[in-house]
């Protein structure tokens, strides 16, 4: 079962009719990088994953058992459930063999403890968070998120076995680089938004739209053991984007998972609020990163155009220049509060 390769500008020419022009950030500082063989790990998940930048495999996670999802007492169409209840498995060779492994699991409350004492039979699997990440929702959900590093293929094996007791979320799940989008995005979103496409990575999972963008400063993030962060890893934005249905109406839905520095946190999220975003979760996610980057979840329903500029003024917030611009403003006003 080979994993999807990285072709976004095919992609994209298909949904736009046109090649995109290759504006990503410069490539991760050099690592050592291993042609990696991810045939056997995805046997073991009996799943199919996409091969992102720096050599990571990762491999999408939807909760499909969940057709009588509600929140706030509004059944969620059934389309829209894997913009939702989504999580995701991640595995990175970190040298023949040996593997750093991340992920974030969507549980039932119910199943919580039946998850937990499966994933740590193995005890290299650590739990590093346990976080709800919607409001209003029935049944109640949490997301356990977990890291490894050691033997990719008996850590893999041991997450199958783990995963059967929230009912398997990889299996079956359609995610594709290559697939022709059934819905020209460029009459969802604004343009300004839709450029940003051309930096990160774009997957049709299930009947949504997925977006994964890195943040400008990702060579500078790193995980346990000096492991360079990616967005394949969960360190980025991601965005789940919901086109207008039969089911849902003429509104557009988008599910996003910011990950921020500390000192991004209130402007992003004032930006969101103020744009017609709901603010349901703010956590902490992995052990030793050095960073203490924080990860933030936002909801919201309506005009895709309008939201789409509401992202697209928040992801300003966390480009390079104009967020150390912000951590240096509030350095100047701390400082200025001590003096007196």
């Amino acid at each position: 079962m080979p994993a999807s390769q990285h072709s976004s500008r095919s992609f994209w020419a298909r949904i736009f009719g046109r090649a995109s022009t290759d504006k990503s950030p410069p490539a991760q500082a050099p690592v050592r990088v291993f042609a990696t063989d991810w045939t056997l790990i995805q046997e073991a998940l009996h799943a199919s994953g996409i091969c992102f930048p720096g050599n990571v495999l990762r491999v999408d996670l939807i909760r499909q058992d969940l057709s009588g999802l509600t929140i706030n007492g509004r059944p969620v169409p059934s389309g829209e459930v894997a913009a939702i209840v989504n999580g995701f498995l991640a595995f990175k060779e970190v040298e023949p063999g040996r593997f750093y492994i991340c992920g974030s699991l969507p549980a039932l409350e119910s199943e919580l403890s039946e998850l937990q004492s499966a994933l740590r039979k193995t005890r290299a699997i650590q739990i590093t968070s346990v976080a709800g990440k919607l409001s209003g929702e029935s049944p109640h959900l949490k997301w356990v998120d977990i890291e490894v590093i050691g033997d990719g293929l008996a850590i893999a094996t041991a997450l199958d076995m783990a995963l059967q007791t929230i009912q398997s979320p990889q299996l079956h799940v359609h995610a594709s680089l290559d697939t022709h989008f059934t819905v020209d995005a460029a009459k969802l979103l604004p343009p300004q938004f839709i450029r940003l496409f051309q930096q990160g990575m774009t997957v049709q999972l299930a009947d949504i739209l997925a977006f994964y963008l890195p943040r400008p400063d990702e060579r500078g993030i790193l995980l346990r053991d000096s492991i360079p962060a990616s967005t394949g890893l969960g360190i980025g934005q991601s965005f789940y984007i919901q086109p207008p249905s039969y089911e849902h109406g003429d509104s557009t839905a988008f599910h996003v998972d910011f990950t921020l520095r500390e000192h991004e946190v209130q402007p992003v999220e004032d930006v969101l609020r103020a744009g017609g975003f709901a603010i349901t979760s703010q956590s902490e996610r992995y052990f030793g990163e050095h960073l203490h980057l924080v990860y933030v979840h936002a909801t919201a329903d309506g005009d895709g155009f309008a939201l789409g500029a509401t992202l697209h003024q928040a992801l300003h917030l966390t480009s390079g220049e104009s967020s150390n611009r912000e951590h240096g403003r509030i350095q100047n006003e701390n400082l200025v509060k001590l003096a007196r």
